[in-house]
């Protein structure tokens, strides 16, 4: 029969499988190797320029392309998960996801579209991919934080 409670369970650990996957994707392919070379006085040609033009052309994927679907169905499944719940770990994960989604436009997604902009001198890309990790951190513990609570409650 048709259970609600699973609905509303396979729409939340689906989009939260599908955003952390993606976001640990960019960290380990693209922020990481950007993170790990000195960017302190020098910045190393290879991953900068990697990282920048992920940033400028990653909207043209089919996985970034699909991110807006999955964020709405995340959105759906924490919304009836604590409309049906009623605890306090359906309120956690709520806290969870919310912090990410606060901040996730302010680190990733301006900066990324900023990134966009071909003016943009070399220290302002590296400000603006320093941000870009750091939001990408940030969601991750906090997608990552909710999905361990959704898998283990």
């Amino acid at each position: 029969m048709f259970d609600v409670n699973y609905v509303s369970f396979l729409c939340l650990a689906v989009g939260l499988f599908y955003l952390t996957g993606i976001i640990a994707h960019s960290l380990y392919r693209v922020d990481y190797p950007f993170l790990s070379t000195n960017n302190t006085d020098k910045t190393s040609p290879i991953p900068f320029a990697m990282a920048v033009r992920h940033y400028q052309t990653r909207n043209e994927g089919l996985p970034y392309k699909l991110v807006p679907i999955f964020c709405a169905l995340m959105t759906i499944g924490v919304a009836s998960h604590v409309f049906l719940e009623q605890s306090v770990l359906s309120v956690c994960i709520l806290v969870a996801v919310a912090i990410p989604f606060y901040y996730n436009n302010a680190m990733v997604v301006g900066p990324a579209l900023a990134l966009a902009d071909k003016k943009k001198t070399k220290e302002q890309q590296l400000a603006l991919l320093r941000s870009i990790a750091k939001g990408h951190l940030l969601d991750l513990s906090g997608l990552g934080t909710a999905f361990f609570i959704v898998l283990y409650s």
